[in-house]
C-alpha cells in the first residue's frame, strides 16, 4: 500500500528537529517564534510538531498542548483561567502538567488591539515568566517580528528561538488564515464605549450577545384548493422569480390569502430559512446578527465542524457553510463607476486580488488592479465588511474597525506605527537581554533573523495545485450549495436605480447559486420602495423584551469585570457585576422615557456605557447621544488623569465644530458611509479654514488636520479608519447625530430649507428628528420652526362627518389621499394630495420625538385622529397602524393625556357614524395600553364599562380584530399592570380580561384561552358573556390556523 508523500521538506525536518531539542532542554517560561505560510493547528508542520510532542516518551513531564486563537480571546485572560486564583487562599492553582500554548493569529488582530495585546504582554511579562509554560507564536510572515521587537521589547528580549518553515499548506487549507481573520473581526464589541471604563478592554460578542425576536409576516391560503400552494414550494430553494410570481398570481386568483404576524426566535429563524431578509431600525442588532453569524459559520468552517454551534447555550445554527459577508454599499460604488458589473464579477476580481496577497505579487502588480482597496470579505468568505462602506451595526450597531485583506495577512504597521526598520537576513535573534546593542550581522540595531540552508528550492515548495484559482475552489462550493451569504445593508444604497438593479443582480446570483443559504439586511426605512422577492423571508426585528434587557446586563457587566480585571477571582467578578448591574436597572426603572430606549440594543448599550462611568441616564434620544459623545471625547480621557492628559484630549466643541458639517456632507454625498483619506482632509481642511479664516492648503491647517485626526481616531473612536485609507463614523446612528447637530447649527429659515429638501426621504428621518430633538431645548427657535415645518398641513381639514376618507395609489410608490371638505356650491366637494398622507404622519413622528407648542400638538392630534376614524379601513391595513402608532408614541412622550381626550371628544358627538364610535374606544383602549399605571387601569376600565353598557356586538367584533393584529404591542403594559396591587377587584378582573384577549395571535392562542378560562371560573361578573364569547372565538381561530397549510 503506497504511503502518502512527506509534505514537509528536508530543510524543515532539520528546523523542526532543532525546534524538539529545545523544548527537551527547556525549563521555565519559555518563549519560541515559529514562521510558517498560512499557519493553523492544521498546517502539515503544526501537525507533526504536535505529534512529536504527544508522545508519552518525549519528555518525563509531559506537555499539555493547547491550542489559543487571538481571534477569540485576550492571551493574558486566557493565561490567568489556566491556573485560576483559588477564593480563599489567593494562590494561583498549578498546572497538571506543563502548559505549551500555540497562539495563532496575532498578525489577524486589528491595529489597536494588536498593540493592546502586545503591551500587555510587555507589562505582564514578570508575572509570566513566574510560570514554568511554553508560549509559541505560530507567524505567516517573518516581517511581524519586528512588531513584537517594538511593541513589546522587553517581552521579545526572553526569546528561546525562532524557527523558520517554508512548506504551504494544501489548497484546500488556504482559507484558514482569512478565516481566523474573519473570526477575530467579529469576535469582539469593537466599540469605543466599552473603552469608557477604567481601561481599554475587549468585550467578546459572545459574552453579551442575546438572541433578538423578530416578527415574520407569514403568507397563509385558506383555499383547499390552493393547498399545493404550500409554504415548502413558496421557499423552494430551485424556484426562479417568474416562477414565483406566477405562483403568487394563481394563489391570489383561486383563494383568499392573507398575512399572520409571527413572533420568532430570529437565529432560530434564520436556520429553517433558505432566503432571509432582516429588517430593523437603526442599532436594532442588524448588523451584529450577521457578525454573530459570520462569527461562528467561520469559526466552525475552519475546527471542521460538521454544525455550527454557538454561544455559551451552544445554539445549534444549523450545517457549516463557508461565510461569505460583505457590505452591499461597496458594490454599490463599484457599480457606480461600471454599471454592468455583475455580483458575481465582483466577487470574482476581489476573490483574485485576495489570492494575490497569498500569492506574494509585488505590491506594484496590485496597485495595477483597479480593485486596489482591501477586501472585506472573502469570496469564500472573504468578507466585505473592508472594502470601503461603513461599519457598523449595531450593536446592529456596535460594529467592527474593517480592515482589509492586505492588513489582516502582511500585519504592515499602518498610520500611527512608528517606522520600522527592515529586517536582514544574517545572524540568528537570539534571548539576549541587551537588545539595545547592535549584533555583529545587523544594520542601525536592526535584529536579523537566522539563516539555514534549505534543502529544497521555493518552486518545490509551492502547492501542486497552483494553477487553480481560488474562485474556482469558492465557485465548485457555491455550485454544492455550501456557502452562507450575508449581505448587509441594502439600505445603505442611496440611489433607487442602483438599489434596484442591487437587488436584480441578488436575484440573479440566488438563481444561480440556489442552494446556498442567503441572509440580507436593511432598515425598515426605505425597503419597500425597493425590495426582494417571495421567495425570501421576511423578519423585522423587535424591540428586546425586558428579560432580554436584564439578560443582557448582567452579561454586560460581568463581561466588563472580567475584561478589567482578568487576575480576580470568580467571586469577585459575580459580585462586582451584580453590583453594577443592580444599580443600572434600578436607574432604567426610574425614568420612563429612558426605559423606551432599552428596546434598541445600540441605545442599551450606550446607556450602560454612561451609566458605568458615572452619568445619569437621559430619557430622550438626542440627550443620550449628546452624553454618549461628550463620554467619548472628554470625561473618560479625564477621568484617567494621566500627566498632560488636558493637552492630549479633544474638547467637545472642536469634535462637533468639524464632524457635524462632516457628518451632513457625508450623509448627503457619502451613503456608503466611507470617505477616502484624502477627501477627509480636504473636507476637514476646508471646515477648519472657514471657522478659523485660515487657508485650507496652509501648512498649519494641514497640521492640525492631521492632529485632529488622530486624536479623534484613537482617544474617542467615533471617527475611525474602516479600512486602510478609508474613514467612517463607527457607527450610522452617530453620523446621523452629527448631521442633526449641523443642521440644528443654522438660522430658523435655513433649517426649514434643509428640512424641507429632504424630508419625504427616509434616509434622513433620523438627522431631522436629532435635529428638532436638539432644538426643543430652545423654545423660542422651535415654536418659530414648527408651525413652518407643518404649513402643508394648514389646508387639510377633512369633514370626516359629510364622508370618507379614501386612499387611492397613483403609482407603485405614491399614495393620494383624498377627503371630504365643505364646497361654496355644493355641500360636499372632495380634495385630494400626494403629500398630505406623507406630511401627517411625519408630523405625528416630531411630535413623537420633540417637545412642542400645545397649540400646534392640539392641531396635529386632532388631524390625526380625524384620518385615522375617516379612512374606512380596518386594522390590518398599513395605513391605519401607522396613525395609531403615532398617536400612541405622542401620547407616551408627552404624558399629557391630550390624544385620550381627542379621542374622548370625537366620541362624544352626534356626528360620527357607529363605525366611527367604535373606532374611538377601540384607539383609546390602545393608546392607554401603551405604558402601564393608572392611565391603563383607566382607560380598560372605562372600554370594559362601555362594553357591558353598550351591549354592541360590533365593538366586541372589532376589538377581536384590534388585538389580533396589534395585541402583541399591548400585552407588555397589560402583563405589567396585572402585577401591581390593584384594590378594586373589577378593575383588576377587567385587566385580567383585557390581558387574555391582548393574546389572541397565532403561537399564543393556547395562552388566551387558558387566562380566560381561569377568570370565567373565579368570577360572577356582567363581562361573563362576554369572556365565554371570547373563549369560542379564541377556539375557533386556532382551530382555523391549525387547519391552515404551511
Amino acid at each position: 500500500m503506497a504511503t502518502a508523500p512527506d509534505p514537509l521538506t528536508p530543510a524543515d525536518h532539520n528546523e523542526l528537529d532543532s525546534l524538539v531539542t529545545t523544548l527537551e532542554l527547556s525549563s521555565g517560561t519559555t518563549i519560541i517564534f515559529a514562521i510558517a505560510p498560512e499557519s493553523g493547528p492544521n498546517h502539515p508542520v503544526v501537525e507533526q510538531f504536535t505529534s512529536v510532542v504527544n508522545q508519552e516518551a518525549f519528555s518525563e513531564e509531559g506537555f499539555q498542548v493547547r491550542n489559543f486563537f487571538y481571534s477569540q480571546d485576550s492571551l493574558i485572560n486566557f493565561l490567568y483561567r489556566l491556573n485560576p486564583l483559588d477564593q480563599e487562599t489567593s494562590v494561583n492553582t498549578p498546572a497538571p502538567s506543563r502548559p505549551l500554548i500555540m497562539a495563532f493569529g496575532i498578525e489577524q488582530l486589528e491595529i489597536p488591539r494588536r498593540i493592546n495585546e502586545l503591551k500587555r504582554l510587555n507589562v505582564g511579562r514578570e508575572s509570566l515568566f513566574e510560570r514554568d509554560m511554553v508560549l509559541m507564536f505560530w507567524l505567516n510572515k517573518p516581517q511581524f517580528l519586528d512588531e513584537f521587537r517594538l511593541r513589546a521589547p522587553d517581552f521579545w528580549d526572553w526569546r528561546e528561538q525562532i524557527v523558520e518553515f517554508q512548506t504551504h499548506p494544501p489548497l484546500a487549507q488556504l482559507f484558514y488564515p482569512y478565516l481566523d481573520w474573519l473570526i477575530a473581526q467579529n469576535s469582539y464589541l469593537k466599540f469605543s464605549g466599552v473603552m469608557q471604563v477604567q481601561r481599554q478592554v475587549d468585550i467578546f460578542l459572545d459574552q453579551v450577545y442575546i438572541s433578538l425576536k423578530a416578527e415574520r409576516q407569514k403568507l397563509v391560503v385558506d383555499s383547499s384548493d390552493a393547498r399545493h400552494l404550500s409554504k415548502a414550494n413558496l421557499s423552494s430553494p430551485s424556484i426562479r422569480v417568474d416562477q414565483l410570481e406566477r405562483i403568487t398570481q394563481d394563489i391570489d386568483s383561486s383563494s383568499n390569502t392573507k398575512t399572520i404576524p409571527e413572533k420568532v426566535d430570529l437565529a432560530k429563524a434564520i436556520q429553517d430559512s433558505q432566503y432571509s431578509v432582516i429588517l430593523g431600525d437603526p442599532g436594532a442588532g442588524k448588523t451584529t446578527l450577521l457578525k454573530y453569524l459570520a462569527l461562528h459559520f467561520a469559526t466552525a468552517q475552519r475546527d471542521d465542524q460538521k454544525t455550527v454551534l454557538a454561544g455559551e447555550a451552544n445554539e445549534d445554527l444549523g450545517q457549516t457553510r463557508l461565510p461569505v459577508f460583505f457590505r452591499i454599499a461597496d458594490y454599490a460604488e463599484r457599480l457606480a463607476t461600471q454599471s454592468d458589473l455583475s455580483l458575481q464579477q465582483f466577487l470574482r476580481e476581489f476573490s483574485q486580488q485576495w489570492q494575490g496577497e497569498f500569492t506574494n505579487q509585488t505590491d506594484n502588480e496590485l496597485s495595477n488592479s483597479p480593485l486596489n482597496p482591501p477586501i472585506l470579505g472573502d469570496f469564500d468568505s472573504i468578507s466585505p465588511q473592508n472594502w470601503g462602506v461603513r461599519g457598523a451595526g449595531d450593536f446592529d450597531s456596535i460594529s467592527p474597525q474593517n480592515w482589509g485583506v492586505r492588513a489582516c495577512f502582511q500585519s504592515f504597521p499602518q498610520d500611527d506605527d512608528p517606522p520600522q526598520p527592515p529586517l536582514i537576513r544574517g545572524e540568528p535573534y537570539s534571548k539576549s537581554p541587551e537588545r539595545a546593542i547592535p549584533r555583529s550581522g545587523d544594520l542601525g540595531g536592526s535584529p536579523s533573523l537566522k539563516t539555514h540552508s534549505r534543502g529544497a528550492k521555493p518552486s518545490q515548495l509551492c502547492r501542486s495545485d497552483n494553477t487553480t484559482t481560488i474562485f474556482e475552489h469558492l465557485h465548485h462550493k457555491l455550485d454544492n450549495g455550501k456557502c452562507l451569504v450575508l449581505l448587509d445593508g441594502l439600505d445603505e444604497v442611496f440611489n433607487q436605480d442602483i438599489r434596484q438593479q442591487i437587488v436584480n443582480q441578488i436575484e440573479e446570483f440566488v438563481n444561480e447559486f440556489p442552494k446556498n443559504k442567503f441572509v440580507i439586511t436593511s432598515r425598515i426605512a426605505g425597503y419597500r420602495e425597493v425590495k426582494l422577492s417571495q421567495r425570501f423571508s421576511h423578519f423585522t426585528i423587535t424591540e428586546m423584551e425586558p428579560e432580554q434587557v436584564e439578560r443582557f446586563l448582567d452579561r454586560w457587566c460581568i463581561a466588563v469585570e472580567k475584561a478589567q480585571r482578568p487576575d480576580a477571582s470568580q467571586y469577585y467578578w459575580q459580585q462586582e457585576a451584580e453590583h453594577q448591574s443592580g444599580e443600572l436597572k434600578s436607574a432604567i426603572a426610574a425614568s420612563e422615557g429612558v426605559k423606551r430606549m432599552t428596546g434598541n440594543p445600540l441605545l442599551l448599550t450606550i446607556l450602560a456605557l454612561i451609566h458605568r462611568n458615572g452619568s445619569r441616564l437621559p430619557n430622550q434620544r438626542v440627550k443620550l447621544y449628546e452624553l454618549a459623545v461628550q463620554t467619548l471625547t472628554e470625561d473618560w480621557q479625564l477621568s484617567k488623569k494621566l500627566p498632560g492628559v488636558e493637552t492630549v484630549v479633544l474638547k467637545e466643541s472642536q469634535v462637533m465644530a468639524l464632524l457635524a458639517p462632516l457628518a451632513y456632507w457625508m450623509h448627503e454625498h457619502k451613503p456608503s458611509g466611507l470617505v477616502s483619506e484624502a477627501e477627509v482632509r480636504e473636507k476637514l481642511a476646508q471646515i477648519h479654514g472657514e471657522l478659523n479664516d485660515e487657508d485650507p492648503d496652509s501648512q498649519s491647517v494641514q497640521w492640525q488636520i492631521n492632529d485632529f485626526l488622530l486624536r479623534v481616531r484613537e482617544t474617542t473612536g467615533l471617527f475611525v479608519e474602516r479600512a486602510p485609507g478609508s474613514y467612517g463614523f463607527m457607527h450610522l446612528t452617530f453620523e446621523e447625530y452629527f448631521a442633526a447637530r449641523y443642521i440644528a447649527d443654522n438660522d430658523v429659515s435655513e433649517i426649514l430649507d434643509i428640512i424641507n429638501s429632504h424630508r419625504y426621504e427616509a434616509r434622513w428621518d433620523e438627522p431631522i428628528l436629532l435635529a428638532l430633538g436638539y432644538l426643543s431645548g430652545n423654545p423660542k427657535r422651535i415654536n418659530k420652526l414648527v408651525p413652518k415645518l407643518f404649513k402643508p398641513l394648514d389646508n387639510y381639514q377633512p369633514r370626516i362627518d359629510h364622508g370618507e376618507i379614501k386612499i387611492r395609489k397613483a403609482s407603485s410608490k405614491d399614495v393620494v389621499l383624498v377627503w371630504p371638505v365643505l364646497g361654496e356650491d355644493s355641500p360636499v366637494s372632495y380634495q385630494e394630495s400626494p403629500s398630505v398622507l406623507q406630511d401627517l404622519l411625519f408630523a405625528g413622528k416630531v411630535l413623537a420625538d420633540v417637545n412642542v407648542n400645545i397649540k400646534i400638538r392640539a392641531r396635529v392630534i386632532q388631524q390625526l385622529v380625524w384620518t385615522y376614524l375617516g379612512l374606512d379601513e380596518d386594522f390590518e391595513h398599513e395605513t391605519i397602524k401607522e396613525l395609531l402608532s403615532r398617536l400612541r408614541e405622542i401620547e407616551r412622550f408627552n404624558h399629557k393625556g391630550e390624544v385620550i381626550r381627542c379621542l374622548q371628544e370625537a366620541a362624544n358627538t352626534r356626528k360620527l357614524s357607529e363605525e366611527q364610535w367604535v373606532k374611538t374606544h377601540l384607539a383609546s383602549l390602545y393608546i392607554a395600553c401603551g405604558q402601564p399605571g393608572e392611565t391603563l387601569v383607566s382607560g380598560v376600565n372605562d372600554f370594559v364599562q362601555q362594553l357591558v353598557n353598550q351591549a354592541e356586538p360590533k365593538l366586541f367584533n372589532n376589538l377581536i380584530d384590534l388585538v389580533t393584529e396589534l395585541g402583541e404591542e399591548m400585552t407588555p403594559a397589560l402583563e405589567a399592570t396585572r402585577q401591581l396591587p390593584i384594590q378594586d377587584h373589577g378593575s383588576q378582573q377587567a385587566i385580567e380580561f383585557v390581558t387574555a384577549l391582548s393574546y389572541i395571535r397565532p403561537y399564543e392562542y393556547d395562552q388566551a384561552i387558558g387566562m380566560l378560562e381561569e377568570i370565567n371560573q373565579n368570577s360572577d361578573s356582567p363581562i361573563n358573556g362576554y369572556i365565554a364569547r371570547a373563549i369560542a372565538t379564541c377556539s375557533l381561530k386556532k382551530e382555523e390556523y391549525d387547519d391552515i397549510p404551511f
